[in-house]
């Protein structure tokens, strides 16, 4: 017999010997406490492409055409120093015209007509109704850069443009 096959059987039980289940260094203990895990948030950037006709008929399919409805008796609409206030009723509404969304580099500007009519009646029961309009043309623009961290930041701007004296 040669010597490498009477190492085989030694080599073997060496080898089984050193299989054992007690261990001389145990696992260490597991820790069943939660974990706190900091709050982050993430953002992911990515080019987006719009119509901009698309997104001008979806605002203007959202945002109602009838801003602000009046409605409501007043107990001073006129102070007279004699009298005091003058009791009346006021009625009336803001509207909106068609908004046009233009968009330039990285500013979005959305501009709309703005009407308003306003009545007061039963004038201190002397003037039986008196009624004053007035419009302007309202202007928003909106920027998004990216800042040093990498999350937006909004910015608007926003302009009345010509509006007429109530009359």
């Amino acid at each position: 017999m040669s010597a490498i096959a009477r190492l085989v059987p030694v080599v073997g039980l060496a080898l089984l010997a050193a299989c054992s289940r007690e261990a001389s260094h145990p696992a260490a203990p597991r820790v069943t406490t939660p974990q706190p895990i900091p709050a982050q948030s993430s953002a992911i950037a990515m080019p987006i492409a719009a119509r901009l006709a698309d997104l001008e008929k979806l605002i203007n399919d959202v945002v109602p055409h009838t801003l602000a409805i009046i409605g409501e008796d007043k107990r001073a609409c006129v102070k007279l120093p004699v009298v005091g206030g003058v009791a009346c009723h006021l009625d009336g509404e803001v509207t909106r015209g068609h908004i046009r969304v233009v968009g330039v580099n990285d500013v979005l500007t959305l501009a709309t007509p703005v009407a308003a009519r306003v009545s007061a009646s039963d004038i201190g029961n002397l003037i039986k109704l008196q009624t004053a309009t007035a419009s302007a043309e309202i202007n928003a623009g909106f920027v998004l850069p990216g800042s040093a961290t990498g999350n937006p930041t909004p910015r608007s701007t926003s302009t009345i443009a010509g509006p007429t004296s109530p009359g």
